[in-house]
């Protein structure tokens, strides 16, 4: 999981170093996984993991290249898992939401507060991907601590007080949103509805 960062505004950045920085971040997971590959395809069988970060689904300000490597990362593992799980090469991105503290096998790593996530656990994650069955391969897992506070999940019960709330214009909510298959189609309706008043409420026409 080689990575590099340039941090600071975009304006200020030097190309060159921005380049480097996309090379071993994103170029260089690229002639890794080519070369693997070329070698997997002979076995007939292989598993190919790589190692993402926050960045690689949210960027942030100020550290656009790092989002930029990560993103790309992503994106590399997302097409060659298409391409190659056919072909019995599993690819699997394992997108890391967090701190990482120190293991516990070397005594007290301070993080009994579950604050950060556990090098151990992460190991424990990556062997159980490792070992999926092959009638359920997945291509992406994400892990973070518990102490993450979660998005509101959007439902047909914290629907109900965004509609009502939607004339309040300093209301801007973080949704998810989900329906299942059978209320699908009735509340995705209702949910269009309602994003629709929220968006009117927060930047109505004049």
């Amino acid at each position: 999981n080689p990575s590099a960062r340039v941090r600071g505004p975009v304006g200020n950045l030097d190309p060159i170093a921005v380049k480097k920085a996309l090379d071993i971040t994103c170029f260089g997971a690229f002639l890794v996984a080519q070369e693997a590959t070329k070698r997997m395809l002979k076995a007939g069988k292989g598993s190919i993991f790589f190692t993402g970060a926050t960045a690689g689904v949210k960027g942030f300000a100020n550290s656009s290249v790092f989002a930029m490597g990560k993103f790309g990362l992503r994106g590399l593992a997302q097409s060659l898992a298409r391409e190659l799980h056919p072909q019995n090469i599993h690819i699997g991105h394992f997108v890391i939401d967090g701190g990482i503290a120190g293991s516990k096998f070397f005594g007290d790593n301070g993080n009994s507060d579950n604050s950060m996530l556990d090098p151990d656990e992460i190991a424990k994650t990556y062997l159980s991907f490792y070992n999926q069955d092959k009638s359920a391969w997945s291509w992406e897992i994400e892990l973070r601590t518990s102490q993450i506070k979660s998005p509101t999940i959007l439902n047909s019960e914290t629907l109900k007080p965004l509609v009502v709330h939607a004339g309040e214009p300093n209301l801007i909510p973080d949704v998810i949103i989900g329906f299942s298959v059978s209320n699908g189609i009735p509340f995705l309706l209702q949910v269009i509805f309602a994003l629709h008043k929220l968006s009117a409420a927060r930047f109505p026409f004049t």
